[in-house]
């Protein structure tokens, strides 16, 4: 070995040589496919029940007795805002999720997903709040 020589693995030597040559290096199909963490699946989970939070508790809670009487006006019955609040926490916190989903992200498909599952939640938030 003289002195320039460095001792790669001999997967790196390997792709040195196929570079050497001119020829492109071709990677099997398990070297091609995403390998998803655990944190990142953790994430996803953590979307999921945050999404489920924001279906159970948005909207309004005095839905049930304008439906059993319609004689009560809908805006007869006054709220404290606690569930506004806590479904804007909800949401903050899966937005919080998804952008450290997007910081940490390995290809670009990944980051338009993860950014498109905030709209998603951004949208069903809108709804279920002021559509109430």
């Amino acid at each position: 070995m003289s002195a320039l020589q460095v001792d790669l693995p001999e997967q790196d030597q390997k792709a040195t040589s196929n570079m050497a040559n001119g020829s492109a290096v071709m990677r099997t199909a398990e070297e091609r496919t995403p390998v998803w963490p655990l944190w990142r699946i953790v994430l996803f989970g953590m979307y999921a029940a945050g999404l489920f939070l924001l279906v159970l508790f948005g909207g309004n809670e005095h839905d049930w007795m304008m439906q059993m009487d319609p004689s009560i006006q809908k805006g007869s019955i006054e709220s404290n805002g606690n569930r506004q609040v806590f479904t804007g926490l909800v949401l903050a916190s899966i937005c919080v999720t998804q952008g450290f989903a997007i910081a940490t992200a390995a290809s670009t498909g990944q980051k338009i997903f993860s950014g498109s599952l905030i709209v998603l939640a951004c949208a069903i938030w809108f709804v279920l709040s002021f559509n109430a």
